[in-house]
């Protein structure tokens, strides 16, 4: 019962933390800012213990923007991005399978609303 509790605070609190993430980083990327980079400051901006957030915040704009990104020159290597800023690796690989490629874009645990973010559904 009370592990259920926790993870529900904890569920609560990051959603309301997450939404706000996914936004920050969906503007950067509008600003034609590589996501690479936006999560490497991002961390070093807000501390490690959003990491999970940030990452897979990226993983859904890189979903909407990929291509865009592409065009910029940027790698996508949100991942490695993350680790070289002191993540653990073990959570980047876990806040990345948390995004199915292909699926729509709808947030992982932690990240707000299940429903599709943006309305936007992944490049097929």
């Amino acid at each position: 019962m009370k592990k259920t509790l926790m993870a529900a605070v904890l569920v609560t609190f990051s959603t309301l933390a997450g939404a706000g993430i996914v936004e920050d980083v969906r503007n950067e990327a509008l600003a034609d800012k590589c996501l690479e980079n936006v999560v490497s400051e991002m961390i070093q901006a807000q501390g490690l213990e959003q990491t999970a957030n940030i990452v897979a915040a990226a993983y859904l704009v890189w979903g909407e923007m990929g291509e865009q990104q592409k065009a910029l020159g940027c790698t996508g290597n949100i991942g490695q991005a993350a680790i070289a800023a002191g993540a653990d690796p073990a959570e980047v690989l876990e806040s990345a399978a948390a995004v199915e490629p292909g699926a729509p874009l709808s947030a992982p645990a932690g990240l707000g609303d299940p429903g599709i973010i943006g309305g936007f559904a992944s490049p097929s």
